[in-house]
């Protein structure tokens, strides 16, 4: 009988299912990615104000939260991916610091320097040699800062007008 050394899950919300179905059963190591925490997404719903999808949103959120708070603590690992979302984990939830790591996102730019001569890219985009860009690649959730940017990105325009801002993505801003 063949038998996985450890289980990865993505999220916490994947881990719920492993923690029952799977590491109680078999007993197999079981490690966590952790991208925020859920009391963390309700204060940013809370700062996007109100709707009725908003409302469904911190309601889930919410028993996410508790939800965390009782399985958490059963994760062999935990992998916080800044140092932000570790602080927050430990401030918020019943984890050990000695099980949560941090792995920052990132790319090594020493490694991964692609010598790309953009000139066409930017020529079928409209931007011109003097001008910056900026892009944003994501989904197009309200929780992923879209209408931040967009606001911010009003403030660069008024200070520096040869910049662009092109967006990739799809979601519910997709179409606005």
């Amino acid at each position: 009988k063949e038998r996985f050394d450890i289980i990865y899950s993505e999220s916490a919300g994947g881990f719920s299912y492993l923690e029952r179905k799977i590491k109680g059963e078999y007993n197999i190591p079981v490690v966590v990615s952790l991208h925020g925490t859920a009391l963390s997404d309700v204060r940013t719903k809370i700062r996007q104000g109100f709707s009725l999808r908003g409302i469904a949103g911190i309601i889930k959120n919410v028993c996410g939260y508790f939800q965390d708070r009782r399985l958490l603590p059963h994760a062999d690992a935990l992998i916080a991916c800044s140092e932000e979302v570790r602080k927050t984990a430990l401030r918020e939830l019943p984890v050990s610091e000695k099980n949560l790591f941090c792995v920052s996102n990132g790319v090594d730019v020493e490694r991964f320097n692609p010598q790309v001569d953009f000139s066409d890219l930017r020529r079928r985009l409209g931007i011109k040699k003097d001008e910056r860009s900026i892009l944003f690649v994501s989904r197009m959730k309200r929780e992923k800062g879209i209408e931040v940017l967009l606001n911010a990105f009003g403030k660069v325009l008024v200070k520096c007008k040869r910049v662009r801002l092109i967006v990739i993505g799809a979601g519910e801003f997709e179409n606005q």
